[in-house]
């Protein structure tokens, strides 16, 4: 904490952070198109040990770009990105 200055994580962090979640958010269409091309591909599959049920995977990215961080949200309550 000590890293972060004076304010701690209420300052230049919390400020940095949220003009990159401005930027994912207003990118979440380009993100989610982009990640959607690895639910056709045969070598995630191929390559990897774990099963990894890539459209829920995808399904999770999206809601949290949209701002609901957990399960319990469902489909409205998303977060600002101040919170």
């Amino acid at each position: 904490m000590d890293a972060f200055g004076l304010f701690k994580e209420k300052g230049t962090f919390q400020r940095s952070s949220e003009v990159v979640l401005r930027v994912l958010r207003k990118n979440q269409n380009n993100i989610i198109a982009f990640l959607h091309s690895f639910t056709h591909d045969p070598l995630i599959e191929a390559t990897q040990n774990i099963k990894v049920d890539i459209p829920d995977a995808l399904g999770l990215v999206k809601k949290k770009l949209q701002g609901q961080i957990s399960i319990e949200m469902g489909n409205g309550g998303a977060l600002t990105i101040e919170e």
